[in-house]
């Protein structure tokens, strides 16, 4: 008989209670649960530092231009006539005066 050979007893008393093994499964879901509440509150900070960095960048650079643009900074005179052209230009569009670097 093959029912009697697999002698079931043995096997039974190999499987832990089920409260210890309820236990085990709570501990260890507790620990995965803050294991990634750990990852996903360092990764929020991580991203939230680069999107506040970035919003400084533009914040600055917002200011620079606007305080530039007010301060007229960013023209300047043509040596030649004299009129406004922008600060970066090599040629003066009135009079043609060339910049040499």
């Amino acid at each position: 008989m093959i029912h009697q050979s697999l002698n079931w007893g043995v096997i039974a008393n190999r499987v832990p209670p089920v409260s210890e093994d309820r236990e085990s499964v709570r501990r260890a879901t507790a620990l995965i649960a803050a294991l990634v509440g750990v990852w996903a509150a360092a990764e929020g900070a991580v991203f939230g530092f680069r999107v506040f960095r970035r919003a400084v960048r533009i914040g600055i650079g917002f200011a620079r231009f606007w305080y530039a643009a007010g301060t007229l900074q960013l023209l300047r005179r043509c040596p030649d006539c004299r009129r406004l052209i922008v600060r970066d230009a090599r040629v003066c569009r009135h009079c043609g005066w060339r910049h040499t670097v």
